[in-house]
Protein backbone atom coordinates (compact mmCIF):
# COMPACT_ATOMS: atom_id res chain seq x y z
CA UNK A 1 0.00 0.00 0.00
CA UNK A 2 1.28 3.44 -0.92
CA UNK A 3 -0.04 6.96 -0.49
CA UNK A 4 0.66 9.78 -2.93
CA UNK A 5 -0.32 13.46 -2.88
CA UNK A 6 -2.38 14.23 -5.96
CA UNK A 7 -4.43 17.37 -6.69
CA UNK A 8 -4.91 18.22 -3.03
CA UNK A 9 -5.81 14.67 -2.00
CA UNK A 10 -3.87 11.83 -0.38
CA UNK A 11 -4.47 8.90 -2.77
CA UNK A 12 -4.17 5.35 -1.41
CA UNK A 13 -2.98 2.70 -3.85
CA UNK A 14 -2.71 -1.06 -3.41
CA UNK A 15 -0.65 -2.95 -5.96
CA UNK A 16 -0.59 0.17 -8.15
CA UNK A 17 -4.41 0.36 -8.24
CA UNK A 18 -6.20 3.38 -6.74
CA UNK A 19 -8.36 2.27 -3.81
CA UNK A 20 -9.24 5.35 -1.76
CA UNK A 21 -8.37 8.95 -1.07
CA UNK A 22 -8.42 11.43 1.76
CA UNK A 23 -9.72 14.92 1.07
CA UNK A 24 -8.97 17.85 3.40
CA UNK A 25 -12.01 19.22 5.21
CA UNK A 26 -12.92 21.64 7.95
CA UNK A 27 -11.16 21.56 11.32
CA UNK A 28 -8.11 19.72 9.92
CA UNK A 29 -10.19 16.65 9.11
CA UNK A 30 -9.30 14.22 6.34
CA UNK A 31 -12.43 12.71 4.75
CA UNK A 32 -12.21 9.20 3.34
CA UNK A 33 -13.64 8.31 -0.06
CA UNK A 34 -13.32 5.20 -2.23
CA UNK A 35 -13.36 4.59 -5.95
CA UNK A 36 -16.36 2.53 -7.03
CA UNK A 37 -16.44 0.00 -9.87
CA UNK A 38 -17.41 2.77 -12.32
CA UNK A 39 -14.34 4.81 -11.38
CA UNK A 40 -16.36 7.47 -9.53
CA UNK A 41 -15.41 8.72 -6.07
CA UNK A 42 -17.90 7.86 -3.32
CA UNK A 43 -17.70 9.51 0.10
CA UNK A 44 -17.53 7.32 3.19
CA UNK A 45 -18.85 8.41 6.60
CA UNK A 46 -15.37 8.51 8.12
CA UNK A 47 -12.96 11.32 8.89
CA UNK A 48 -9.48 11.30 10.43
CA UNK A 49 -7.46 13.91 12.27
CA UNK A 50 -3.89 13.71 11.03
CA UNK A 51 -1.87 11.17 9.06
CA UNK A 52 -1.53 8.60 11.87
CA UNK A 53 -5.27 8.37 12.36
CA UNK A 54 -5.79 8.33 8.58
CA UNK A 55 -3.47 5.32 8.24
CA UNK A 56 -5.25 3.47 11.06
CA UNK A 57 -8.66 4.29 9.59
CA UNK A 58 -7.61 3.11 6.14
CA UNK A 59 -6.52 -0.25 7.51
CA UNK A 60 -9.59 -0.67 9.72
CA UNK A 61 -12.16 0.23 7.09
CA UNK A 62 -10.56 -1.04 3.90
CA UNK A 63 -8.83 -4.26 5.00
CA UNK A 64 -11.26 -6.50 3.03
CA UNK A 65 -10.59 -4.49 -0.13
CA UNK A 66 -6.84 -4.50 0.47
CA UNK A 67 -6.94 -8.27 0.89
CA UNK A 68 -8.94 -8.61 -2.34
CA UNK A 69 -6.21 -6.73 -4.23
CA UNK A 70 -3.61 -9.00 -2.64
CA UNK A 71 -5.39 -12.16 -3.86
CA UNK A 72 -4.60 -11.42 -7.53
Amino acid sequence: MTVHAQRGHAVVKVGGEVLARFTPGAKDELHLGYRNHNGKWEPMPFAAHGPDEAARLTLEVLTPHIQAFSDF
